[in-house]
């Protein structure tokens, strides 16, 4: 073990680490090792997460991004990562804990790599409907033909990463569209003063309502993950905790934290850089629900808004 753990402390920059991880003797050794702590019969794929968890301690920038501990999911991972080597590094390892930090890591790699993938399918989708207003809006031929050329390759690229569904989602994604002051008019002073004020009396009738339309707004952006968001805001179980006098401040601010990251999966890109900010501040400062949740709404509505416009402007020129 100690031969493992001096060469995967070696490395001294991210092309040699993974030089290093994709290495059939460390491969084995890891195999082995692992077959010992764990269990004779380990996966192939917990082995390279193993590894994965050295290179992600070592070299988080490089593979989680530069802003990672802003992004709740890629801080979580890195800690597991930091849990998992420090178990790992012991003189004599507690094999319960090392196990648990194993599978923690694993669950939350997991999670990781779905989020990795709805980030880069999301920015696939934007970029490839901007490149249809630019190409519009080409002043000639040779440029429009440049803009042609990477669209294609943005198809190709989403191809290898969800096959022909993910091409047929991005070319014919049209979200019902949601005329913006009708969405406002609910939200009205005289709604949020409502909102507060119940709310400070532990009355959610209008937080559930606003988690409602936030969910429906949801499924129409992204038709396709319907499914993936009723699950993490739960409103029949939030519904319990609040009926039995269980839902605190922890489970207020999971529920903000889980909301930013879907934000982040939803949203354009350049949008990123507010919604760190939002997830500092909860951070910082903790999360006060209704204003939260006025918050996400906003965003939610100028990411329809952008998607619909950027329609009307293709729809427009073909006219």
């Amino acid at each position: 073990m100690d031969k493992l753990r001096l060469i995967l402390e070696s490395p001294r920059d991210f092309d040699e680490m993974s030089s290093v991880l994709q290495d059939k003797y460390v491969l084995t050794l890891t195999f082995n090792i692992l077959s010992d702590l764990v269990t004779p019969n380990i996966r192939n794929s917990l082995v390279r997460e193993f590894l994965s968890s050295w290179i992600i301690n070592r070299f988080p920038r490089d593979i989680l991004g530069s802003e990672y501990e802003a992004i709740p999911i890629t801080l979580k991972l890195k800690e597991a990562s930091n849990a998992l080597i420090n178990t790992y590094s012991q003189s004599k390892i507690p094999l319960n804990k090392f196990r648990k930090d194993l599978v923690h890591f694993n669950i939350l790699f997991s999670e990781w790599k779905k989020y990795d993938y709805n980030e880069i399918v999301n920015n696939m989708f934007f970029k490839y409907h901007e490149l249809g207003v630019d190409i519009l809006n080409a002043p000639d031929e040779n440029c429009k033909q440049i803009l042609e050329e990477c669209r294609e390759e943005i198809l190709k690229k989403s191809f290898k990463i969800g096959g022909q569904n993910l091409i047929n989602e991005i070319k014919s994604f049209s979200p019902l569209v949601i005329n913006v002051e009708e969405l406002f008019q609910q939200n009205s002073k005289a709604f949020w003063d409502l909102t507060n004020d119940h709310f400070k009396e532990n009355n959610f009738t209008e937080i559930f309502i606003i988690l409602e339309h936030i969910l429906e707004l949801l499924g129409n952006l992204s038709p396709s993950r319907k499914d993936y968001f009723a699950p993490i805001i739960d409103i029949p179980f939030i519904r319990q905790q609040v009926e039995h006098k269980v839902f605190n401040k922890t489970d207020i601010e999971t529920l903000a934290t889980q909301i930013i990251s879907i934000l982040e999966t939803i949203q354009a890109p350049i949008h990123d850089i507010e919604t760190r900010k939002l997830q500092q501040n909860l951070n910082e400062n903790g999360v006060y629900l209704p204003d939260f949740l006025k918050l996400v709404l906003e965003n939610l509505a100028t990411t329809a808004k952008e998607i619909f416009e950027m329609k009307e402007k293709l729809k427009d020129k073909k006219d």
